[in-house]
Formats: structure tokens, C-alpha cells, sequence
């Protein structure tokens, strides 16, 4: 526990007041309160001795903030128009089997990050005193999720804020990055309950042969044979059109409550439902809309012979006849592999008065000794990455178009001529920026902006390629002459010709195949070459502003 000094609260009296239209601000360091409440936010989370670029951030920061002018109106959190959003949060504040408080929060950047700061405090609302804290710091990734301390404290009426610094991912001079920090804050009632017990029946493992053995497996647009069993896939959707995938996820489960639940349940008074989903690959949250919201409600009740008990149907798709009624994420776009946390807060009133809440999450605390959470694995969703009419080289240097491409087909892998037979495929609109990549002798191919190319030193994802740079292709080395940025690219393919590595095994060789003449990374490629490159601390210096190179070596010294 931490008892704040008079100053100190005064500065958290100041940033509540500021917090009280809604409960996120992008701080204004031309706001000298602002700015010293960043600082303590930082000093308050342990790291301030460990992690000397933090504080440099902030000056650096300040300094952008002063050049602004006096009409100068801050820019909303960035929304892409896919509906993707960069999201800072506080999703957790649970109670321990002990009673203690602990809570999480979680800070996602649509398009990544070069670097982040989080710290996440614990206040008690009666006495101001901090008692829990945690932080954590990133490089060169698109998610971060920090934990809690263990408090002492078993009084649920307490304040969660948690504060940001974050460098957006950018090609240009690293040292002109702004960046950005701000403020969330979560208020927790001491009105509250959280579940004693809780089920999960799905999303679960169904798979004996998972594609990602550290996530619940999800293919859009795929046959229903392809679930469960010696299949690679948990679960599966097959849609009649592949044109536009959506993200659909089971969710069956019940919660066991200390009091009976008020009934009948009726959505917005006393049944109350958070759900969204994070791209931990591309970056971004999203959340449902009112109408999904409608319909996902209409599958809660109270059980029968438990009125104590809530449960929830939305099960998975079993064939064309039964295709089940999951969580429709429908508002969004889907890109080739997305590895996603699901989070979801669950909330009724009892009869009592009190509110009941249980959370089901795969972020977070790695134990489950909370009362009310219950933690699941990330989801993987797997779906499309190269133009639908790209040329695959076959067995005996026959060709075909990549959307027809089938599992079993045999395609060429390298310049020897090796052969290998397709494991899947994927097929769907991409999400993101797309490229098409001419070479010198008019060889040329539209591809998604994180496909993986092949120099011969290096492989690159496709929006780090340069004019001038060799490319491997079926004919030899081949040089850029021209790289075109593509707004609308349509329906885009890819497939699988190496199984998925684990990040314990990105060692292995990725796999490849030949598209329209350029050797292409398959669908498993971008994991591991992003597998390699967070491990790589010389990468990662690449990537930030030379104040925070020291800061990038503790970093690695503490993992």
C-alpha cells in the first residue's frame, strides 16, 4: 500500500475532474498538471530507475505539445475505417480467492507500435490510498496487456487508472515519431459480487491436430468437415460467400452467483453485456453493435433449477443444417491471421439489490484464482493474402490461379524444384494496405502489405520492399522497378505449405511457394518472421528513437 502525499492527491482530484465526461484522456502537456501527473503515474509504477526513456518520452512529448497553437484541438483516439480501433482499457477489477483486489488493462494500436509504457494503479476511493499497482513496457508490437499486484485490500469500492505512452509505428526518422500518452479509468462499486463459479463450454479445444496449439482455432469460410477430431481447425464457419468474411465465435457457458438472480432477464436493466475482440496481429479492438448486442442477449436466462445460475447458448456449427448461433463480429473486416483476445463481462442484478459480474477473458493473469474470471485461450481466426489471380507453379512447372488452389494440390517451394502438397487455403477481402510489386523484367503481383518476400539476404514483408532491391523469383534474382499502393484489392488468396510453428519452434524454416514467378511466404510465414525479429534486440533498436536504445537493452536483459 501507498499513501499518497496532500500534492499528490490534489493531482488525482484534478485528473478525475477532467475524467468526468468520459473516462479516457489524451493528456495536453501544455496543461503543466498534466504533465506532473504523467510523471508520477510513471514514477508511482516502479519502472521510473529501470527504465530511463520513459521519462524522456514524456519530455519529448512536451516539447511537440508547446509547439501547438493556442486553438489547437486534440484528435480523437485514431479510428480506422474498418471499424478497427485503437483501444486502451481497464476490461478486470476481480477479487482474488482471498478477497484481495487485482485488476488488468490491456493498450492495442491499430497498425502497431514502436514502443510502450503502461502503468495501472489501484485506488481506494475512501482513504486515496494506491493499493495495487502494475506496469509493462513493449517494442515493435501491437498489443500489451499489464497485470496488478496483489493488493491487501478486499474493499471493491476502489478506482482503477491506468496511463500510456506510446511511439505509433511509422517508416519515417524515428527521433521525429510523436508520440502519444493519455489516461482510462475504471470505477468499481463495493455494489458488487463476482460469480463463485463459472463454466466455459466454448470456445474450447475440440481439435486433436490444433493449427496453433496455444489458441482456440476458428477458420472463416472453410468446409465443415474441417473442425474438431484430427482436423486442424476447433471450430468452423462454411459460408456460401467467401467475399466477406466474418469473425463468428461460439460462446456457451453458465456463472454460479452467492444470491438468486432477479428475473425476467431484461437487457439494459438488469442484464448488462460488454463483449469485443482485439487483433493482436494487425492492432485495433472492435466491439459489437446494438443489434448483435439484441440478439446475443435473447440467449441468456436464468437455469431453471438454479436461480442462482445464469447460463448462455450460443453454440457452434455442426453441418449446412445446423449452423449453429455464434457471436457475429459482422461490422469489421477480417485479414489472413488474426490471433485475438476475447473479452467478455457479464453483469445482472440480484435480488438483493447488488450486482452480480463474472468475466470471461484470454488476457490477463496467467492463474485462475480469481472469484468471477475465467481465462480461455486466444482465438485464431484464419481466413485469406496474395491477388486471387496470382499464378501458383505447380509439379512439373504447371500453373494455376491461386483462388483455385486446392488442399493436396503439389506446388514448387524453392529454386531446386522441391515439391510439397498443400495443407489449406484461405480466401477473403483483404483488410489492410496492398501493394503491386514489378520487377525489371515485368514480372509482377498484387499482394497484401505484410506477404513475405525473399531478397537474398533477408526476408521482408511487402510495404518494407524498396524499387531497386532484388527479389528471389523462379528465374533468379530480379530487381524492383516499381511498387504501386493499392487502396481496394479485392479478394485475396493464400495457402499453406509448412504446418504453424510455435514461438518456441520459429527456428524452422517458414514455408514458401512460387506466385506469378516470386518466391512468397505462406500463410505461416509472417508469424515467424515476426517471431524472430522480437527477439532480435538490433531489430528492435532499428525501430525505436535512439533515446530509448538504452530502455530496449534492459528490456531484453529482464526477458
Amino acid at each position: 500500500m501507498h499513501s499518497l502525499t496532500k500534492d499528490q492527491k490534489e493531482l488525482f482530484k484534478y485528473i478525475n475532474k477532467l475524467l468526468e465526461e468520459e473516462d479516457h484522456l489524451e493528456f495536453d502537456f501544455r496543461d503543466e498538471k498534466q504533465f506532473e501527473f504523467a510523471k508520477l503515474m510513471f514514477f508511482l509504477s516502479g519502472h521510473s530507475k529501470e527504465y530511463p526513456g520513459t521519462l524522456i518520452s514524456l519530455e519529448k512529448i512536451k516539447e511537440k505539445h508547446q509547439k501547438r497553437d493556442s486553438d489547437y484541438q486534440k484528435k480523437a483516439i485514431k479510428k480506422e475505417i474498418s471499424g478497427w480501433e485503437t483501444t486502451f482499457g481497464i476490461p478486470v477489477v476481480d477479487k482474488q480467492k482471498d478477497n484481495t483486489i487485482v485488476a488488468t488493462g490491456f493498450g492495442t494500436v491499430v497498425g502497431g507500435f514502436d514502443a510502450m509504457d503502461m502503468t495501472l494503479l489501484i485506488q481506494n476511493t475512501e482513504t486515496k490510498d494506491i493499493v495495487a499497482h502494475g506496469s509493462g513496457k513493449s517494442f515493435w508490437n501491437t498489443y500489451l496487456d499489464i497485470n496488478s499486484d496483489h493488493s491487501d485490500s478486499t474493499d471493491t469500492g476502489v478506482e482503477s487508472f491506468m496511463s500510456y505512452i506510446y511511439f505509433p509505428s511509422t517508416t519515417g526518422i524515428k527521433e521525429e515519431n510523436e508520440g502519444i500518452s493519455g489516461i482510462v479509468k475504471r470505477q468499481t462499486s463495493s455494489n458488487m459480487n463476482f460469480s463463485e463459479k463459472q463454466e466455459i463450454n466454448a470456445p474450447i479445444r475440440t481439435s486433436g491436430n490444433p493449427l496453433n496449439d496455444k489458441a482456440v482455432n476458428i477458420g472463416l469460410g472453410r468446409p465443415w468437415s474441417d473442425q474438431g477430431r484430427d482436423a486442424q481447425f476447433d471450430y468452423v464457419w462454411d459460408e456460401k460467400t467467401q467475399n466477406h468474411p466474418i469473425g463468428k465465435v461460439p460462446f456457451v457457458g453458465n456463472a454460479t452467483f452467492s444470491k438468486n438472480i432477479k428475473s425476467p432477464l431484461v437487457f439494459g436493466k438488469n442484464l448488462l453485456l460488454k463483449i469485443d475482440l482485439t487483433d493482436k496481429t494487425s492492432g485495433g479492438n472492435t466491439k459489437l453493435n446494438a443489434q448483435e448486442y439484441d440478439h446475443i442477449a435473447e440467449s441468456f436466462s436464468v437455469d431453471e433449477n438454479n436461480p442462482k445460475k445464469l447460463v448462455w447458448n450460443l453454440p457452434p456449427g455442426v453441418d449446412a443444417k445446423d449452423r449453429g448461433n455464434p457471436i457475429t463480429f459482422g461490422n469489421v473486416p477480417w485479414s489472413s491471421d488474426i490471433l485475438a483476445a476475447f473479452y467478455a463481462e457479464i453483469a445482472v442484478v440480484l435480488e438483493d439489490g447488488h450486482f452480480g459480474v463474472t468475466y470471461v477473458i484470454s488476457t490477463g493473469y496467467e492463474d485462475s484464482t480469481f472469484n468471477g474470471t475465467t481465462r480461455i485461450m486466444p482465438i485464431n481466426f484464419v481466413w485469406h493474402c496474395l491477388g486471387k489471380d496470382a499464378l501458383v507453379t505447380l509439379e512439373g512447372n504447371h500453373q494455376k490461379v491461386i483462388e483455385e488452389i486446392k488442399a493436396g494440390d503439389k506446388v514448387v517451394i524453392n529454386e531446386k524444384g522441391d515439391v510439397v502438397e498443400v495443407l489449406w487455403t484461405t480466401k477473403g477481402i483483404h483488410k489492410s494496405n496492398a501493394y503491386k510489386i514489378i520487377t525489371s523484367k515485368e514480372k509482377e503481383i498484387i499482394t497484401s502489405h505484410n506477404h513475405i518476400f525473399f531478397t537474398q539476404e533477408e526476408s521482408k514483408t511487402a510495404q518494407e520492399l524498396l524499387i531497386g532491391e532484388k527479389l528471389k523469383t523462379i528465374d533468379g534474382m530480379e530487381e524492383i522497378s516499381k511498387i504501386e499502393q493499392i487502396e481496394d484489392a479485392g479478394i485475396m488468396c493464400n495457402l499453406a505449405t509448412s504446418n504453424f510453428k510455435s514461438s518456441h519452434d520459429v527456428s524452422v524454416p517458414s514455408g514458401t511457394f512460387f506466385a506469378n514467378g516470386f518466391l512468397v511466404g505462406d500463410v505461416n510465414a509472417q508469424h515467424i518472421q515476426r517471431q524472430l525479429r522480437l527477439n532480435d534486440i538490433n531489430w528492435i533498436k532499428s525501430q525505436v528513437p535512439s533515446f530509448l536504445h538504452e530502455d530496449v537493452e534492459i528490456y531484453f536483459k529482464k526477458k
